[in-house]
């Protein structure tokens, strides 16, 4: 709701001036100017959503032991969900757990061995993160 002040003196006018009502200004009780200052203020929230992977490899060895993804991001319909992924080729070892952010709701939670994980074509998917992990 903005804010009406008399120009000249500062007095709030708001308590005795409604912009809606299509009634003129009265003057100033206070010095009687029909001069007005509307200050109108408006907030807005930025929400950043970021998704961290990694990727660990030995020296000399071409493909990857051990890959981590974890942040936020919105899904296919829009929903902010947290998203948590470990694959380890070494411990043979995958969890995933994704949380829808509103309501707590769990998307996903799978812990398995990587091995018994679904792949194709070199390819682990996530619907609800939408993301594709090369393998």
């Amino acid at each position: 709701m903005p804010i009406i002040r008399c120009s000249d003196c500062q007095l709030d006018l708001s308590v005795l001036e409604d912009l809606t009502n299509g009634e003129p200004w009265q003057p100033c009780p206070n010095c009687g100017s029909m001069n007005r200052a509307l200050s109108v203020s408006d907030a807005l929230t930025v929400r950043i959503l970021e998704l961290v992977g990694t990727t660990q490899r030995r020296d000399g060895v071409k493909k990857w032991i051990r890959k981590t993804l974890q942040g936020m991001r919105q899904d296919r319909n829009g929903r902010v969900v947290t998203i948590e992924r470990v694959m380890d080729r070494e411990a043979d070892y995958y969890r995933e757990l994704v949380v829808y952010e509103d309501d707590g709701s769990i998307e996903v939670d799978k812990t398995h061995p990587l091995t018994e994980h679904y792949k194709h074509h070199g390819r682990v998917s996530n619907r609800a993160s939408d993301e594709w992990v090369r393998g």
